[in-house]
């Protein structure tokens, strides 16, 4: 039986109160098995630590605020890689901060279109989301400049006695990907599907088109 892992704003389901100031204060973590440790920004976002016998995987990077990378080091000694679902802020934030990124290149325009209204993405959570009250620009990270590494369907990725293959899921962005941790049959969902899934912005396939493309996925 296939088990789901989704990243979301998913803060309501740890007992968890963050607060801005110091990295352990912006970032908590939960192991969730022997090789996924989910860890949650102060936003409420999450992204997932994997770690193989060999090298470690960083999905997603949450939002930006503080220094994910020096989190992340106080939980595997480890070098991760990151591997992005897709292009959106939430998602990409802290990408800068690691030295090897991966993201397919169709969401490079997504990738470029959120890099320039961060301040606006950061207001608007803000008027959300309180934790966010005292946060500001400065406590961001710098903008990713460099483009990442291409990322397409089938990817795999050998971890050292586990294996994390990517999974085209066009419809959140026209780069969606979904990533199956075969050994766990354990599939990260991202924004691909869920209780919701949003449609609307520009990037984004018609609701016909989400629909058959997951299907086939």
């Amino acid at each position: 039986m296939m088990k789901t892992v989704i990243p979301a704003r998913c803060l309501q389901i740890f007992s968890i109160e963050l607060k801005p100031g110091s990295v352990m204060e912006m970032y908590r973590s939960e192991k969730v098995s022997k090789h996924i440790t989910i860890i949650i920004d102060i936003a409420g976002v999450a992204c997932y630590l994997i770690e193989g016998n060999d090298d470690a995987c960083l999905l997603d990077t949450c939002c930006g605020y503080g220094d994910l990378k020096a989190y992340v080091q106080t939980l595997t000694d480890k070098e991760p890689f990151v591997i992005l679902t897709h292009g959106h802020y939430d998602h990409t934030g802290s990408a800068s901060l690691f030295e090897t990124v991966y993201m397919s290149h169709l969401d490079l325009p997504v990738l470029e279109e959120h890099n320039r209204k961060r301040s606006f993405f950061l207001e608007e959570d803000r008027k959300v989301i309180p934790s966010l009250k005292n946060i500001t620009m400065a406590d961001l990270n710098p903008l990713m400049r460099e483009t990442p590494m291409p990322l397409a369907d089938g990817d795999c990725f050998d971890l050292g006695g586990i294996h994390l293959q990517m999974i085209s899921v066009p419809g959140h962005t026209q780069g969606m990907m979904c990533a199956l941790l075969k050994e766990e049959k354990t599939i990260f969902l991202g924004d691909a599907c869920g209780t919701g899934v949003f449609l609307h912005e520009p990037f984004s396939s018609t609701a016909s088109e989400y629909e058959k493309k997951s299907q086939k996925a």
